[in-house]
């Protein structure tokens, strides 16, 4: 038998999702069409990745003139 599994949203902003399975205590993110499954620690340390390279992003910009991101809406690229 299927078990129905349930889902908290956690965050949401143009075209990003993270949610967390109540079931099974996965969290799922939600980049556009693309979902990474993960556990509530891995998500942590993505966040640390993702933040860090953010960071190097806006000193390189920075370094470089070019402060202002590509201008797409979601930041997403087709």
């Amino acid at each position: 038998m299927k078990t129905s599994h349930t889902h908290e949203l956690l965050a949401t902003k143009r075209g990003y999702r993270v949610l967390i399975c109540d079931c099974c205590d996965i969290v799922h993110v939600e980049v556009g069409p693309v979902t990474l499954r993960l556990r509530p620690g891995a998500l942590a340390h993505l966040a640390e990745v993702l933040d860090h390279a953010s960071r190097q992003l806006q000193t390189r910009e920075s370094n470089l003139g070019t402060a202002e991101l590509d201008g797409e809406p979601t930041g997403l690229v087709n």
